[in-house]
């Protein structure tokens, strides 16, 4: 109904009620959705989508009032920025967390900080506050920099090496003779 064999439009599709929306028969980026649709396939991280969204818009004008058309060009519009700005995010904070994953794959680059960012807060709070309040910041700070780094190994599934698989194929041997 309204697509020949070879996927092209045949004219019976969207000609009643809301031709001014889609119409096959003429050019269909000269409508609002065909437009609308084809900006969010050109914004959308998977531009190949596009032509299947624009014969969702085509085969709906057919069937749907202009109200429900629209909303739905609206959804494939916010659906094509939502789907970009992820791409964009993930492409820009992949430097940084493979970054995250190297400090945290050993026990003495993660060690490093966790002592050092403590004792120099704790450092300006006594010049600023006092020792009572030093102390009680890098116990408290020292002790939550730990808990994010437990969190960070589990959400990042990394795993610390154990000494035993730092010597190599040759201990296991001597362990069992």
């Amino acid at each position: 109904m309204g697509l020949e064999e070879n996927g092209k439009l045949d004219g019976s599709v969207a000609t009643t009620g809301v031709g001014f929306l889609i119409n096959p028969v003429q050019s269909e980026s000269k409508t609002l959705p065909a437009r609308l649709t084809r900006f969010a396939g050109l914004l959308s991280a998977q531009p190949e989508a596009a032509e299947s969204w624009r014969w969702d818009v085509v085969e709906l004008a057919a069937t749907r009032t202009q109200r429900d058309v629209m909303l739905h060009v609206g959804g494939l519009v916010w659906a094509s920025i939502e789907s970009r700005a992820a791409w964009l995010l993930g492409r820009a904070t992949a430097p940084l967390v493979s970054l995250i994953c190297w400090l945290l794959r050993s026990q003495a680059r993660t060690c490093i900080p966790i002592a050092l960012l403590p004792v120099w807060g704790g450092l300006e709070t006594k010049a600023d506050t006092g020792l009572g309040a030093a102390i009680l910041l890098v116990l408290t700070s020292g002790l939550g920099l730990h808990t994010l780094v437990s969190w960070a190994r589990m959400r990042l599934k990394i795993e610390l090496r154990k000494k035993a698989d730092t010597r190599g194929a040759g201990s296991d041997t001597l362990k069992g003779e």
